[in-house]
């Protein structure tokens, strides 16, 4: 904390004002600034925004520490990485959404919600709806999907031919900070990240179409997401 200068030779009461100003106001504004987000701007026009000021500066300074997880609603893409989608072409397989997943080329869009850290090292994500690979009369149904954010993995309940589904861990991925956007009330991907096929995925593919579309810890697919924020702090911005 800033060292707090003499204050004003005045009766005790207005020196107790001063200090409480310096230390009450001025430090948590500055901390407030800085941790909530850019572009925020924060009023201290009158003494009824002290405590407003201590509650966000908490906040801002709770989700540095321990990087709490926010609520987040929004939608996922998984686009067939180009190796992959010439594989199933030659096999005649093809990619279909099912349930409230939609799907467009090689490309299927998934909503959900759930919840996500802001330093991205934790969150737990669910989609809605699931997709099928189908061909030479064979299929394989992912359903269930499920963006771990803290393990880095997406599990999934696959099922070939119709059998009873089986949980398994599915696709792995790294996360680049650089690639996701984040304010105060918004999460975004400005690049896709890639989604790397892992063994019991692979074998599910195996057991469908006798072989899988990659090898295990290659890209089957390429990941794009957006999605809002339930942030206590978001309102504070401007």
């Amino acid at each position: 904390m800033t060292p707090v200068p003499d204050a004003p030779a005045t009766r005790s009461g207005a020196t107790l004002t001063y200090l409480l100003r310096v230390i009450i106001v001025d430090e948590p504004l500055r901390a407030a600034r800085r941790l909530v987000g850019q572009g925020m701007t924060i009023f201290k026009n009158n003494r009824t925004v002290v405590l407003t000021l201590v509650a966000v500066a908490a906040l801002g300074a709770t989700a540095a520490a321990a990087g709490p997880e926010l609520p987040i609603k929004g939608t996922a893409t998984l686009c067939l990485t180009q190796a992959a989608a010439q594989s199933l072409a030659t096999d005649g397989v093809t990619l279909t959404g099912t349930g409230a997943a939609q799907s467009a080329g090689n490309c299927v869009t998934f909503p959900g919600s759930g919840a996500l850290s802001m330093d991205l090292l934790s969150g737990d994500l669910p989609l809605q709806g699931g997709m099928q690979f189908a061909g030479a009369g064979h299929t394989l149904d992912v359903t269930n999907l499920r963006i771990s954010v803290t393990n880095r993995a997406d599990s999934a309940d696959v099922s070939v031919d119709g059998a009873p589904a089986t949980s398994i861990d599915f696709v792995h991925f790294t996360i680049d900070p650089t690639k996701v956007v984040l304010t105060p009330t918004t999460a975004a991907t400005s690049s896709p990240i890639a989604l790397r096929l892992t063994s019991p995925g692979a074998d599910a593919f195996t057991a469908s179409f006798t072989h899988s579309p990659v090898a295990p810890g290659e890209a089957l697919f390429d990941f794009t997401g957006k999605g809002t924020l339930t942030n206590p702090l978001g309102g504070f911005g401007s």
